[in-house]
């Protein structure tokens, strides 16, 4: 029987919704990392802001906690709007 790849670390989600051209919130897409470090997670939030070119919403997701783009706990989802 083949062997199945072992499972990718959860160590922190960074999910995010994009606004769509009729303003209403897009489908949710989840991804999951090994923690490296809070500088790793805000390349990938300015990687995710610089690829879409209409607002973003960005949940960062560490040890059950919502947290900012400087890592400290907030209470909803970091909205990125574009002008």
């Amino acid at each position: 029987m083949a062997k199945l790849p072992p499972k990718p670390k959860q160590d922190y989600s960074l999910n995010y919704r994009v606004k769509q051209k009729d303003g209403q919130w897009g489908n949710i897409k989840r991804a999951y990392g090994e923690w490296i470090g809070l500088d790793q997670v805000q390349k990938q939030i300015n990687m995710l802001i610089r690829a879409y070119p209409r607002d973003i919403e960005i949940s960062f997701g560490k040890d059950g906690m919502l947290l900012d783009y400087d890592g400290k706990e907030i209470e909803s989802p970091m909205i990125f709007e574009k002008r």
